[in-house]
This record gives structure tokens, C-alpha cells and sequence, in this order.
């Protein structure tokens, strides 16, 4: 479970769209602030991106799968980018698709093993 969790927390940025909001009121770095991770909504998803494009939740589902997925399902979808068919435009899985397979399967295993979460709501827009 530590690989998984250094690869998706320290290099693969999952959180940054999967989480929302990323950060608790008075903890964005990006603001100055010392970091305060949400953890309540932590890759629960919920953050848009455009008309009808929402990331998804990646927690354990009622199966204990990551996002409802197989490993087989979470291998391809890193893979391909594909979700349903479609080219997911967001996610940086040109990136991913070079990983090893022990490395996805550890990431996988870790998100397993962290418990569900619901989305959170996107903040109101700075005025």
C-alpha cells in the first residue's frame, strides 16, 4: 500500500482533479496557507471541468472496487484514457499508459484500501 499511496499522493497528482475541493478553507498552499488536504472528500471526484464533464469518484465503491472498477477495468481505463467508449480529455493518461504494471496495480491496491467518500461541492466562484 505505501507505493500506491507515494505514486498516486506524490507523483501521479490524482487528488488535484479527483478531490473537490482539493484543499480545507485556510489550507491551499497555492494561496500561501499551510496545506490542509480534504480529507473528508479526499478522490471522491465532483469537480468539474465543462458541460458534462465531472470527474469521477475513485474511492471503493460497496465491492470495495476503486470507482466500481475491476483491476482489469482500472488497467485498460489507464491504459487507453477510455471510459464508456470515449476519450476521457482531461485525464493525463498518455502519462499513466507508460507506468509498469506492478506500479498500477500498487496505486489500485492503495485506492482499494482507502475508505469512501462522497463528492464535495465545488466552491463559489472569487468575485
Amino acid at each position: 500500500m505505501g507505493l500506491g499511496s507515494y505514486i498516486l499522493n506524490a507523483q501521479a497528482g490524482c487528488s488535484d482533479c479527483h478531490t473537490q475541493p482539493g484543499y480545507l478553507p485556510g489550507g491551499n498552499p497555492y494561496q500561501g496557507e499551510p496545506e490542509q488536504i480534504n480529507t473528508t472528500n479526499f478522490l471522491a471526484g465532483g469537480k468539474p471541468f465543462g458541460p458534462g464533464l465531472v470527474s469521477s469518484n475513485i474511492t471503493p465503491d460497496a465491492q470495495g472496487l476503486p470507482g466500481g472498477m475491476t483491476f482489469e477495468a482500472f488497467l485498460a481505463l489507464m491504459r487507453t484514457g477510455r471510459e464508456h467508449g470515449a476519450i476521457i480529455p482531461v485525464m493525463p493518461w498518455p502519462t499513466y499508459a507508460k507506468m509498469r504494471d506492478q506500479d498500477l496495480k500498487a496505486v489500485y491496491e492503495y485506492l482499494r484500501a482507502i475508505p469512501s467518500a462522497q463528492p464535495g461541492m465545488a466552491p463559489p466562484p472569487a468575485p
